[in-house]
């Protein structure tokens, strides 16, 4: 591949090997390269913002949430400016800051452990947009547990019925969709928590390894804080009221690109102004609060995610189980 008229974003973290980040760009620059630099806060403290700026001859972004600067060119467009994106250097700190799970529609075990032994973190198992029963769920919430992954359900709707019945199968994290009031995701919370900082109620499933611990008071203290609840920001209206939302005790939220495209009036449309814009409201909203930014990556594109890595988010969710295997279904047939 030439390198030649290329546009490459690189972005340096802390680690004593970032000053080699000078010497890559001379080289590129010296085959036409243009270069753009992120410069983390980590990464001040090996290499320098004039020094950078001086060698790519273009300016350099140290905050990519800084008002000033989104008038020039925002973290979002930085990110799909360009044609490839250089993390460096790639600490195992630097890159433990990325999560990336997946997604299950399908009622199968197999998939859950292929998944789950594939090294996925978390994989959300999907009741919104599925025909998956509780009873399925709960077994592929043991596979996907018994693997070494992190069950999480998606929930059909926000029902405390259902989600005290998935956390009772052994669900470690919640995804609440269709979030567009505060009123909302302090009553998924409530559901979540234990009293007295809820309603959760007392079972005796696998959750209490069936009633084995149900009376040891550590059970209770470890398992108040224990559910990772995510808020799913869908619309104009969970958008509108996102910061009051991402206030709540929650850990993070995940975008739905698909309904919050259409939302916006421009349905799978995902390089609109409108919805670029809504990303960066949200991404600000989330930074603020200190919660973690979830996408999910209908589209299996392995190109996409340091795309969003650099966009801001660090939780991605990849691809959906049934577009892997339509996407593969079909690879045969686009060969010439």
């Amino acid at each position: 591949m030439t390198l030649k008229n290329k546009k490459i974003l690189i972005i340096i973290g802390g680690g004593i090997a970032a000053y080699k980040s000078l010497d890559l760009i001379r080289l590129l620059r010296k085959e036409n390269v243009e270069v753009r630099a992120i410069l983390t806060k980590s990464g001040k403290e090996f290499v320098t913002s004039l020094s950078l700026t001086t060698l790519t001859k273009n300016k350099v972004y140290e905050d990519l949430f800084d008002k000033s600067s989104e008038a020039e060119i925002d973290h979002i467009a930085l990110s799909r400016w360009a044609d490839l994106i250089i993390l460096m250097p790639t600490t195992a700190n630097f890159m433990s800051k990325l999560s990336i799970g997946t997604w299950q529609s399908l009622p199968n075990e197999s998939i859950a452990e292929i998944f789950a032994k594939a090294g996925y973190e978390w994989i959300v198992i999907d009741l919104e947009h599925s025909t998956i029963s509780i009873n399925q769920a709960e077994q592929l919430i043991r596979v996907i547990d018994l693997a070494g992954s992190k069950p999480f359900v998606r929930l059909s709707g926000h029902q405390a019925s259902q989600i005290k019945r998935v956390l009772d199968a052994g669900a470690r994290g919640i995804l609440a969709p269709m979030i567009e009031t505060i009123n909302q995701i302090e009553n998924i919370i409530a559901a979540c928590r234990y009293p007295p900082n809820g309603i959760r109620g007392m079972g005796l499933a696998r959750a209490q390894g069936y009633g084995e611990i149900i009376g040891k008071n550590e059970y209770i203290s470890s398992k108040v804080n224990e559910v990772e609840i995510y808020a799913q920001i869908e619309s104009v209206k969970g958008l509108n009221n996102c910061k009051e939302i991402f206030s709540k005790d929650i850990d993070g939220y995940f975008i739905g690109p698909y309904d919050l495209s259409a939302s916006l009036n421009n349905p799978g449309k995902f390089d609109t102004d409108e919805f670029n814009n809504a990303e960066k409201i949200i991404l600000s909203a989330a930074k603020e609060e200190g919660i973690k930014c979830g996408y999910h990556l209908v589209e299996p594109d392995i190109n996409s995610i340091d795309k969003l890595e650099a966009e801001g988010y660090n939780m991605i969710a990849y691809s959906v189980d049934i577009r892997m295997l339509d996407v593969g279904a079909r690879l045969p047939f686009k060969v010439k």
